[in-house]
């Protein structure tokens, strides 16, 4: 025979309150302290026999203020044969004995408890059985669409007997209540796309998980609102609101939150579909079914709407050099150089943030980042190494060191620190949520603030791009002369298709037609086709070579934000293309000033010219309507590191 001691036992925590008397509002002025209702916790009990919980309560006022000195609270069990109850509320299932601290089990049954103070009462069933060991719940099959329920069952067993009639009411709980929510008799509803596991628990006994899917987000169409249009204009400061058709995997329209994003954010935003256009340029607009959106579940990423905004853009170019410890400001107003900002240490990389109010420049001793409101420089030693990416909304910027790939967040001043050596290349997801990082044969998968997995490859990769919807990430594979797809979602290898020669440079034309790959021998168009439907959704790829005509050291693959032209600098130059049809169209070489090599640079946001660095010591202006270089721009360095900042 078993016999308890009385312990503290977890209650459920769950009201119930009975009022005999008017329950006034929570704003009521009344000061009556007269009891209005009492309230217990928990509601029921399911227990074993022998086993000991307790029973509490309190009287509240008609305003529901408790009441401090109620009359006498008493508790009585109508069935002491199952259950007995001490004067302070503690119940055995079963006898209590002296001093109500050794309980003896009884019948198996079901007793009922009144708790009772004055005039007030309320009642709590108690629910006395076979010890449970197991608590099983019935399995779903499928999903079950956004509003829709579906039933699930639970069965309590005692050595393989079934004890379900006589344990009470089943307690149900939901692991995600934004997926799916459950009521007290296992009716589950579906609540936004996600998965969700479903418990049942009595007798403080859980069953084993039931997984529950809310039917995932199968396709994202965006488009002008009440227009089939992905494409439009404005001039500075207009607006035009964005519509997105989303379907789930069972066909049907459901409503969810998405993740807006604008390839140029100072060209304009697109805040939950409303595109405000903020200075001239062209942006790439894509949504993504990410986050809190499909929880636990693959992302799903939208085509792409361009959206220009005229009128011609202001920017400032930056350049400093390996070798050098300047960086100088370039007013692309008037292409003159200003005064010269001071490095701590020889820079190794530089790229900014889409707004343009940070500039990241990789060196051996720290990260140096650049506030360009003010000028101002700060060094951070803790991460040495080469700035290989920044995401698009500039909350993360990737760092490769010797043995660590940092993912630094300049508003926390805090890292990931991931075990990552010999990165060489990264790219991020246009939402922010997903980057790649290139590590010799090992592509990693890195989620800001959650990690990175490694998927390996059977070639060394060079290069990083993602297509411009953000559904697939393409490397180089030089000793294949290959480019390789790898799916977003999943890291699923999706398409490998051969190339002119052994890919190093790869860039997304931002339209999301195409990636474009470069090597020694020429440029290739890979032109990409896909329904963007779930995880991985279908891609076809079409790869269109243009070759140089001669063997060249590409340095920089710069694309032109409206997707019209793409510009390789090298040792012989730059080389201009136009993209259409996908194919490159080689345009007239453009060969600089003095015969000077060109190292890096970038494009305006309004794609009317292209700034490089030269070999002269000198920054060379490319006028894209025409073709012709402008006016070099004497410095005191080499400039191999040029970036356009957004201004």
């Amino acid at each position: 025979m078993r016999r308890s001691v009385v312990s503290l036992v977890t209650a459920i925590p769950v009201f119930l309150i009975l009022g005999l008397a008017s329950c006034g509002g929570g704003g009521s002025s009344s000061t009556s302290t007269a009891p209005a209702s009492i309230s217990v916790t928990p509601t029921s009990a399911s227990m074993d026999a022998g086993g000991v919980t307790s029973i509490s309560a309190a009287v509240y006022d008609a305003n529901k203020n408790t009441v401090s000195n109620p009359p006498t609270i008493t508790y009585t069990s109508n069935n002491t044969a199952v259950a007995t109850v001490s004067s302070a509320g503690a119940v055995c299932a079963g006898a209590w004995g002296a001093n109500s601290i050794v309980c003896t089990p009884g019948q198996n049954g079901t007793a009922t408890i009144t708790v009772t103070s004055g005039s007030l009462s309320a009642t709590v069933p108690i629910y006395v059985h076979a010890h449970v060991d197991r608590l099983s719940v019935s399995s779903l099959a499928g999903c079950t669409s956004q509003g829709g329920t579906s039933q699930l069952t639970a069965q309590a067993f005692s050595n393989g007997a079934d004890v379900t009639s006589a344990v009470g009411p089943i307690i149900w709980s939901s692991t995600s209540i934004s997926v799916a929510t459950v009521d007290g008799n296992g009716l589950v509803t579906a609540v936004a796309p996600g998965q969700a596991s479903i418990y049942a628990s009595v007798s403080s006994v859980n069953s084993v998980p039931a997984t529950f899917v809310t039917c995932p987000v199968q396709s994202i169409k965006i488009h002008v609102q009440n227009a089939a249009d992905t494409t439009f204009s404005l001039a500075p400061q207009g607006t035009v609101q964005l519509a997105a058709d989303v379907l789930d995997s069972n066909g049907n329209a459901v409503t969810v939150t998405l993740v807006w994003a604008s390839s140029q954010a100072l060209v304009g935003n697109a805040t939950n579909g409303l595109f405000t256009a903020a200075q001239p340029g062209t942006t790439s607009i894509t949504a993504s079914c990410a986050g809190t959106c499909n929880y636990g579940l693959p992302q799903v990423y939208s085509n792409v709407v361009i959206g220009s905004v005229s009128g011609s853009s202001a920017n400032i170019v930056f350049a400093t050099g390996t070798g050098a410890t300047s960086l100088v400001p370039i007013d692309t107003t008037t292409n003159t150089a200003g005064t010269a900002i001071t490095l701590p240490a020889q820079p190794n990389s530089l790229l900014f943030n889409p707004l343009g109010s940070n500039g990241y420049l990789g060196s051996s001793a720290g990260l140096m980042t650049l506030t360009t409101s003010n000028s101002s420089l700060a060094n951070n030693s803790s991460y040495p190494g080469t700035v290989l990416a920044v995401s698009p909304d500039g909350t993360i910027v990737i760092i490769a060191g010797a043995s660590t790939v940092w993912g630094f967040n300049p508003g926390s001043s805090t890292a990931d620190a991931l075990t990552i050596t010999g990165a060489t290349s990264a790219a991020f997801t246009p939402d922010s949520k997903k980057a790649f990082i290139v590590a010799g044969n090992t592509l990693w998968i890195y989620t800001p603030g959650f990690g990175a997995y490694s998927v390996a490859e059977p070639v060394s990769l060079s290069g990083a791009a993602v297509l411009a919807s953000g559904a697939f990430g393409y490397f180089g594979a030089p000793a294949a002369n290959s480019v390789l797809a790898v799916a977003s979602c999943n890291g699923a290898t999706a398409d490998t298709r051969p190339t002119l020669g052994s890919p190093a440079l790869l860039a997304g034309v931002p339209d999301g037609s195409a990636i474009l790959a470069v090597d020694s021998l020429g440029i290739d168009v890979i032109s990409a086709t896909s329904d963007l439907k779930g995880c991985p959704p279908a891609l076809a790829d079409v790869v269109t070579p243009t070759a140089f005509g001669a063997l060249l050291t590409p340095r920089q693959l710069i694309v032109l934000p409206d997707s019209s032209q793409a510009y390789i600098t090298s040792d012989v130059g730059v080389l201009g293309y136009k993209i259409a049809g996908g194919a490159a169209t080689a345009l007239p070489a453009i060969l600089l000033a003095g015969g000077a090599n060109a190292f890096t640079g970038g494009a305006t946001l309004d794609s009317k010219s292209v700034y490089v660095g030269g070999s002269d010591n000198a920054v060379h202006v490319i006028n894209v309507a025409t073709g012709a270089e402008g006016t070099p721009i004497p410095l005191s360095f080499t400039p191999d590191l040029v970036a356009v900042r957004p201004k």
